[in-house]
């Protein structure tokens, strides 16, 4: 497995044997759209040396958030044949381990699967994990820290009643 970092700046030159999902070429569009001016979109993708293939995603956008430095992850997916491998693992902490600096930010739409993932990923790069301090409110300068264990029970909640989670992570 390769990671091919693309972001709005980039040129690629890639031969590959299929057409990758319509997810993953969704999250190409969305990277290579430079209508939103003041924010850098970028993203790592997976690509199957073996098959030629381009295989997953990471998508991301580096952007302001009331004056604070933020890097969103929007979208992750892999392949359903390559699920189960740890590629999601992988993918994740190679965007993060890319990414330098400001707080990191997630909106968990997909549940448990994707979360346990994230967890995972941020436990072992030793981050912090923190949600809005009020959920009337969405402020980013008034964090409480939460454990990760309270962001499962969350979403296991939030599930059931169909809301999205929105968690910060940073050292």
């Amino acid at each position: 497995m390769k990671y091919i970092y693309i972001s709005d700046r980039t040129k690629e030159k890639l031969e590959l044997s299929k057409l990758p999902t319509t997810h993953i070429l969704q999250s190409y569009k969305n990277i290579k759209n430079k209508k939103e001016i003041g924010k850098k979109k970028w993203g790592l993708f997976l690509f199957d040396e073996d098959k030629n293939e381009i295989v997953g995603v990471c998508e991301v956008l580096a952007e302001k958030e009331d004056g604070v430095k933020i890097l969103l992850i929007t979208y992750v997916f892999i392949d359903e044949q390559y699920r189960g491998k740890k590629q999601c693992y992988e993918l994740v902490k190679k965007t993060i381990l890319k990414h330098q600096g400001s707080l990191i930010k997630v909106v968990i739409a997909g549940g448990e699967p994707i979360l346990k993932c994230l967890i995972k990923v941020f436990k072992d790069l030793k981050y912090k994990i923190k949600k809005y301090k009020s959920d009337d409110k969405e402020d980013i300068s008034n964090l409480k820290t939460i454990t990760y264990e309270d962001a499962l029970k969350i979403e296991k909640k939030n599930k059931r009643l169909d809301i999205w989670q929105t968690l910060f992570f940073n050292k």
